[in-house]
């Protein structure tokens, strides 16, 4: 039902599971801090009375930061926080955004972004299927951290080595102006 999407197929499932595995790194976040506090399912279920995918985050890192500085844990567990942040705002920029193909390229605005006065300009971010990749490769690397967490709470934690630090790809590959060129 939206041409943009239908025109790039590869991107289009890209972004569809960016979406839709989103939630899968923020209930392990989840069962990972009940996990730390000796509770899983009621910790899960508590923070996720929480709307906010951000608050979820915030809470979460509140409870249970104090037990992963006791274990010696504290930078793993603020490396994973500071990944699932990352995640939701590669998430929610797709989630909730308008798409279409301009000038050769796949382009995204959410409605937030739209300057809506008579003459107000678009400002269309651009993606592309390398940018798309390698956020999906973040969450890949999102996911094996809080895995690595997760598991240092029962006898898998020794098979476990620690993903090796990855550097945050773009949110996009550029923003511009409705009537310009996107640049590579």
């Amino acid at each position: 039902f939206n041409p943009a999407l239908e025109a790039y197929p590869k991107e289009a499932k890209l972004i569809g599971l960016l979406v839709a595995g989103y939630p899968e790194l923020d209930m392990c976040l989840c069962h990972v801090c009940g996990l730390a506090i000796g509770n899983k399912f009621a910790v899960l279920s508590a923070l996720h009375k929480v709307t906010s995918e951000q608050a979820r985050i915030d809470i979460a890192n509140e409870l249970c930061r104090h037990v992963f500085e006791e274990k010696g844990w504290a930078a793993k567990f603020g490396e994973a926080v500071g990944a699932i942040t990352y995640c939701r705002k590669v998430r929610n920029q797709y989630a909730h955004s308008q798409w279409m193909s301009l000038h050769g390229h796949l382009a995204f605005v959410s409605a937030e972004k739209i300057n809506w006065h008579t003459h107000g300009k678009i400002r269309w971010a651009f993606t592309s299927l390398a940018v798309l990749r390698a956020q999906e490769s973040y969450f890949e690397y999102t996911r094996k951290c809080l895995m690595w967490l997760e598991h240092q709470w029962d006898s898998l934690g020794d098979h476990l080595k620690w993903p090796e630090h990855m550097r945050r790809p773009p949110l996009q590959a550029t923003v511009v102006q409705y009537n310009n060129q996107p640049q590579e």
